[in-house]
């Protein structure tokens, strides 16, 4: 990824840059923050949760925009808390960035390497 933004091997300064344009949210018009209430269990509302990060992705392509889901939030969910008003009675899980994408920057040519479906599933018979 890196490499396709033209930051090289060991250069700390272009890294932080980077880092530092992504809790920005990349300057995104606007962003969705998850947060769920701390009496819940985590596990069974994060299903819930990236269902429905998903189905807003897949819903904003309809209307040309683009999303990028923001794990890197939850990092910091202390100054999140405090920028957007989440009570201390939450969690914050994750944000997602939403605008209009710039189809032509190199980081929408990165894909990532993928493991083989078939190291993924089971099949019973």
């Amino acid at each position: 990824m890196f490499k396709l933004l033209g930051i090289a091997k060991g250069d700390q300064k272009a890294i932080m840059d980077y880092m530092v344009s992504m809790y920005r949210f990349f300057d995104a018009p606007a962003v969705v923050i998850i947060a769920v209430d701390k009496v819940l269990q985590l596990s069974y509302p994060l299903i819930d949760i990236g269902a429905l990060l998903q189905t807003i992705a897949l819903a904003a392509l309809e209307f040309d925009l683009g999303t990028c889901i923001m794990r890197a939030i939850a990092d910091y969910p202390e100054q999140v808390r405090e920028i957007v008003g989440i009570p201390e009675s939450k969690h914050v899980i994750i944000g997602m960035t939403m605008g209009y994408p710039d189809w032509d920057h190199p980081i929408n040519k990165f894909q990532s390497e993928r493991e083989a479906l078939a190291d993924l599933l089971t099949v019973v018979e």
